[in-house]
């Protein structure tokens, strides 16, 4: 009896001290990132590129998050070509201590550049990834977007980029 009662006791004590797990509850998040960027469908242009990025992230509760996202990409090729994506995302988090999955959706203006000619897109993407905290102000992260470009669908309908985040943690 006084066995179970002093593990009660210890079960108790943990769970009244331990506490809750809040990835990115109450903090502002400023990101770099840099990676793959890769377009689906039109021959013409270059296919594999090149991507750099910025973010910031607002920790809405403990399980969401909005962020703000722009990623530059230069495609090499026949006919080199300049994408820059700006848009917003809203992403569930998964808080596992150190390691962070998360997933969301997001919706993107794209600014393309190709043989001199300026067009525009919008593009809706869902965007998949895992953080490990290095500290509580630092993360490391890989972020999985794959974007439908809405108003190419005919000439090219899907965009990808694979990039690393390193980014700082600000509590609010």
């Amino acid at each position: 009896m006084r066995r179970i009662t002093g593990l009660a006791t210890i079960a108790a004590a943990t769970l009244w001290v331990a506490a809750p797990a809040l990835a990115y509850q109450d903090q502002i998040s400023l990101g770099v990132e840099a990676g793959y960027a890769g377009q689906f469908g039109d021959n013409a242009l270059g296919d594999h590129g090149v991507a750099l990025g910025l973010s910031s992230a607002l920790g809405l509760d403990d399980t969401w998050m909005v962020r703000a996202h722009a990623l530059y990409a230069y495609h090499p090729g026949t006919l080199p070509w300049h994408a820059s994506l700006f848009g917003a995302e809203l992403i569930y988090v998964l808080d596992v201590i150190e390691w962070i999955p998360f997933f969301g959706l997001g919706a993107h203006g794209m600014l393309n550049v190709a043989d001199g000619e300026v067009s525009a897109d919008g593009a809706g993407n869902l965007v998949l990834g895992l953080d490990y905290v290095l500290s509580r102000d630092t993360v490391v992260g890989l972020d999985i977007r794959p974007f439908v470009v809405l108003s190419a669908l005919e000439t090219r309908p899907a965009y990808l980029t694979v990039t690393l985040r390193l980014e700082w943690l600000f509590d609010m």
